[in-house]
């Protein structure tokens, strides 16, 4: 008889004591029941550490690690090194999940023996109000395909760099030494699954939405304001990612190239969403550094609709006052 998959989930936990009742109670009502909750407390300030040690008291399965706060990267990489389970998940401490969430991956794991890393979608909770904004069919791609994947995932589904849309599988993190790069303040997520997804020959992808994004906790991931160099990171990544998927499609083929420009798209809007930390000598020369390596690959304006269209024609121009002031006036009419 085959052993039942033991799962490891690995919160980071961080000033959610409002919410980590939630978090925590979803996790213990899974329905698959195999799993060893592992809640990092990254230095929070609130009674947040203490609730996740009145939880382990009451629960075998649950191991709560207390260290001095260095952000969610180092609080994922205590987990993942202290993670005994065959499958890797991670939640959000601000988020919670429906009953089904473990079950559906391991239905998927028990079907497709060979795969190495599985997605979900994800449904979005604004104001109590739950919302699925995405169409996903049930898929398998393996070695060949993961450039389809990857434009797939991120191009068309948007989950391919969130840590809390997939599991994955715990060997390939401990055969190669992955741990999540603490260098990185933005997109740490998206840099580690694009590493990992080199070390496996199998994905799969089911049409299940088992995990709920919260918007309605003040500090969501997804409400935090990141400063302008932070965002310099997706220089290096999204170039990192066009080498690697040009190399196994052997040339920059259109689904690598929109992928990886789309993303640089989204890094400059969220970057200027939070612009006031900086002069504009400052934000000039961000803009000049950030896009002179880029210039040729943003030409490329059929790509683009609206607004980036019109971004795209005045980055030819090379005035980036202008840029800087069409972004501002952006985020001020919003």
């Amino acid at each position: 008889m085959q052993l039942k998959p033991l799962i490891s989930i690995i919160v980071p936990v961080y000033n959610t004591e409002s919410y980590i009742h939630r978090c925590i109670d979803s996790i213990l009502a899974q329905r698959y029941d195999n799993f060893e909750l592992l809640l990092v407390d990254d230095g929070t300030p609130d009674r947040s550490g203490d609730i996740c040690d009145s939880y382990a008291m009451k629960d075998s399965r649950i191991r709560v690690f207390h260290k001095d706060n260095g952000g969610v990267s180092s609080a994922r990489n205590l987990g993942l090194d202290r993670a005994s389970g065959d499958w890797i998940a991670f939640v959000d401490s601000d988020d919670y999940v429906k009953e089904d969430w473990l079950l559906d991956y391991v239905s998927e794991i028990e079907a497709n023996s060979n795969v190495g890393l599985i997605f979900q979608g994800f449904a979005l909770l604004k104001s109590g109000v739950e919302s699925i904004e995405q169409t996903i069919v049930n898929r398998r791609f393996q070695e060949d395909e993961f450039v389809e994947a990857y434009a797939y995932l991120d191009r068309q589904l948007k989950i391919f760099g969130y840590t809390w849309a997939k599991i994955y599988r715990a060997d390939v993190f401990v055969d190669n030494n992955l741990r999540f790069n603490q260098s990185l303040s933005f997109c740490e997520d998206l840099e580690l699954t694009f590493r990992f997804i080199q070390k496996i020959d199998n994905i799969s992808v089911i049409n299940r939405f088992n995990y709920l994004y919260s918007f309605d906790c003040d500090v969501s991931l997804a409400r935090r304001s990141h400063s302008y160099d932070t965002f310099t990171n997706i220089a290096d990544i999204t170039d990192t990612q066009l080498r690697e998927l040009s190399r196994r499609t052997g040339e920059v083929c259109s689904e690598v190239f929109d992928t990886v420009t789309d993303w640089r798209f989204r890094a400059l809007k969220s970057m200027y969403r939070g612009y006031k930390g900086k002069t504009f000598t400052e934000r000039c020369r961000i803009l000049n550094t950030y896009y002179s390596c880029y210039y040729t690959e943003l030409k490329r304006a059929d790509i683009y609709n609206g607004s980036e269209k019109v971004l795209v024609k005045v980055l030819a121009l090379k005035t980036s006052w202008l840029i800087d002031l069409l972004y501002r006036v952006m985020f001020k009419l919003k």
